[in-house]
């Protein structure tokens, strides 16, 4: 998506503002950061040594592989970074874009979702973690969404890690670490602008408000339309933080809120002919909406408290712990396409109504040590992870009427009553229920459930 934006960086009696088409252009760097890239050569033991100092486009360490501060280059796993700068660089939007250049792991598996990060990790579905603790994902919920402007990096972790992680996918797992507080005044304001009529206003601020106490404020809005007809989205989103540093002791609450709304379709999906093979009847276009726009929706509202606490005891041993409480709910309405009859111009389709709710406990709990025996150094860690977690679902299934143009040109749409309405009623209903009173007539073969 090609875009263009605005945005501001702010230090500590600093302004800095810059305009372009272009990440790189846009892109405004704190004053410690505007210096160029740097090389240093010398000798060290009569060995040439090179330093390179630039941006923070690559990581040193990482807490995911280890959850400890080995660097990255000692950890006997492979694990990619993407951080902020490159983030920002690059102008990624969701976690799916963000890993478009890490070997290994693929996003966008179902093309430019305006809801999840759909992604596959060495050919699994990866565990979703943020701030080290596992998302309130299930069955059928793989990620949260949770925008990816809030974060400072993802870190994926490629291959089996269940003896950190407990039961996760052989594939690997990936891990959002949130921004957080600094003690040094800082911040940004961005607007955005891009095809699909894509508007958004973003910023963040930092800075210390009493001694040992430093705060940030995250917040974003964005308002859209999609590559397919009549789909519109709107998302905001705030995350405070606040951290207190004492001698031995250092607290960081985190927090976030996200709300999400996707009107007209949430799939946009079309025959393979008339897209990928040929159809006697011509092409169909990419922005073919094939459910019903003025029935199908998406609603999502989430949010999470929580806090990370690191103390040191002295004598290298430390103890830290990570704590989150989240509440997630979805509901959704969507009548969409199945596939394509004999005619090669008519579509069946399905309806498929669905809400969820999760509320969920995680907290992890490590303990370090750091022991010198002779010449060989070792650090042990030693941890208790909980997760308690309870799912509501209820959804429904059936056939609805069939999608089917009146002209000989291939979807030139119309929207033909077959007496089979939509299953349940549409988002002006009283009652935000799965189905809610008595409604349009319900075709056979619904089945509603309520695992927990």
């Amino acid at each position: 998506m090609k875009q263009g934006f605005m945005r501001a960086r702010l230090t500590a009696g600093v302004s800095v503002i810059a305009l372009a088409m272009t990440a790189v252009a846009a892109q405004a760097q704190q004053a410690g950061d505007d210096a160029p890239p740097q090389t240093v050569s010398s000798m060290v033991d009569g060995v040439e040594t090179v330093v390179v100092t630039a941006r923070h486009y690559v990581p040193s360490g990482s807490l995911t592989a280890t959850k400890s501060d080995a660097p990255l280059i000692e950890t006997p796993q492979s694990v990619s970074v993407v951080t902020r700068d490159q983030i920002d660089l690059l102008n990624f939007i969701d976690v799916q874009q963000a890993v478009r250049y890490t070997a290994g792991i693929v996003g966008e598996n179902y093309g430019p979702d305006l809801r999840f990060d759909f992604l596959t990790l060495r050919g699994f579905t990866p565990v979703q973690y943020i701030d080290g603790v596992q998302a309130p994902i299930t069955t059928t919920i793989s990620n949260v969404g949770v925008d990816l402007y809030g974060f400072e990096s993802v870190d994926i972790l490629k291959g089996p890690s269940s003896v950190l992680y407990g039961t996760v996918p052989p594939g690997g797992i990936y891990n959002l670490t949130s921004r957080r507080a600094s003690d040094t005044f800082g911040g940004e304001i961005g607007i955005k602008y891009g095809e699909d009529d894509y508007k958004q206003v973003e910023g963040t601020i930092t800075g210390p408000v009493a001694d040992h106490l430093s705060v940030r404020v995250t917040g974003l809005y964005r308002d859209r339309d999609s590559q397919v007809k009549g789909v519109t989205a709107d998302r905001g989103y705030i995350a405070p933080t606040a951290t207190l540093s004492l001698e031995n002791t250092t607290l960081t609450a985190l927090g976030y809120y996200q709300h999400d709304r996707v009107n007209g379709d949430t799939n946009g999906f079309l025959p393979v002919l008339g897209t990928l093979l040929p159809n006697p009847l011509g092409q169909i276009a990419r922005d073919t909406n094939l459910g019903e726009p003025n029935y199908n929706y998406y609603q999502r509202d989430q949010y999470s408290v929580g806090y990370q606490l690191a103390h040191d005891f002295g004598s290298d041993i430390g103890f830290e712990q990570n704590l989150k409480w989240f509440h997630y709910k979805e509901l959704q309405h969507v009548i969409y396409g199945a596939g394509l009859e004999s005619d090669n111009r008519t579509v069946d389709r399905y309806n498929f109504p669905y809400q969820e709710r999760v509320d969920e406990l995680a907290i992890d709990n490590r303990l370090k040590a750091k022991v010198d025996t002779g010449s060989i150094s070792h650090d042990l860690l030693a941890g208790v992870d909980y997760r308690s977690s309870r799912n509501n679902a209820q959804y429904g299934f059936a056939v609805a009427h069939p999608h089917r143009p009146v002209q000989p040109g291939l979807f030139q749409r119309r929207h033909r009553d077959t007496g089979h309405g939509p299953l349940c009623r549409p988002a002006g209903a009283p009652d935000r229920r799965l189905c809610p009173g008595p409604g349009p007539v319900r075709p056979p073969g619904l089945h509603r459930q309520r695992p927990l």
